[in-house]
């Protein structure tokens, strides 16, 4: 097969994870009406933006996530 380079054909999980949380980080960033970013927003943020809040022992881990792609991405900690 032209293409070919071996392996089960499974895709780079840890970079399709980093896109996801940088597209939640956005959707936090321009999006107001969504019941999972009003969710987000009173359990994490409050009154705050994003660049004030940071990861707790006790938030889960799709937010602890948020937290640090948030901290590896150039472009998420200017977003809130």
């Amino acid at each position: 097969w032209l293409g070919y380079q071996g392996g089960l054909g499974i895709k780079n999980i840890e970079v399709k994870n980093k896109c996801l949380l940088s597209k939640w980080i956005y959707r936090l960033a321009v999006e107001r009406d969504g019941v999972w970013i009003q969710l987000l927003r009173n359990k994490y943020l409050n009154s705050k933006t994003l660049a004030q809040v940071t990861a707790q022992p006790s938030d889960s881990p799709f937010w602890k996530g948020l937290m640090r792609q948030r901290l590896s991405s150039s472009t998420g900690a200017n977003l809130l």
